[in-house]
């Protein structure tokens, strides 16, 4: 087994937040027996030089090594950022490997985004054959 993480915002008096990690730790919880949950804070710059920065969960989670457990953290990375209605999650694989995911239809919405009920399904960046019989 692995260690993977998903970094996710929190803030109390954000329903959608609150909701996407209620349900991101249950999806955990189901998909791979548990979770650790650790607060940070985290910051960036967007392309037009802005410095935003937030509240963070930070779940680390043990997983199995394959393809299956990998397509089950992307594919809770994308739903809970579709969810919560972020721009991206960021997402750290077991091999420590680091991705932002992003939902698909860039130019819809937010609102939109966040049904659930239109989007395709993430696209899964890793292949079998990347992965070695270590990971």
């Amino acid at each position: 087994m692995r260690e993977a993480r998903i970094v996710l915002p929190y803030d109390t008096m954000n329903a959608f937040l609150n909701n996407a990690n209620a349900w991101l730790e249950e999806q955990l919880i189901d998909a791979f027996g548990g979770f650790t949950c650790t607060h940070g804070y985290g910051a960036w710059r967007d392309d037009g030089g802005t410095v935003s920065s937030e509240h963070i969960n930070i779940y680390d989670v043990a997983v199995p090594s394959g393809q299956r457990s990998l397509s089950t953290l992307a594919r809770l990375a994308w739903t809970v950022c579709n969810i919560a209605r972020q721009d991206c999650v960021y997402l750290r694989y077991p091999d420590g490997e680091v991705t932002l995911i992003k939902p698909d239809l860039a130019n819809e919405p937010r609102e939109e985004r966040n049904t659930g009920t239109t989007l395709d399904e993430p696209v899964i960046l890793y292949q079998e054959a990347q992965l070695s019989p270590d990971h």
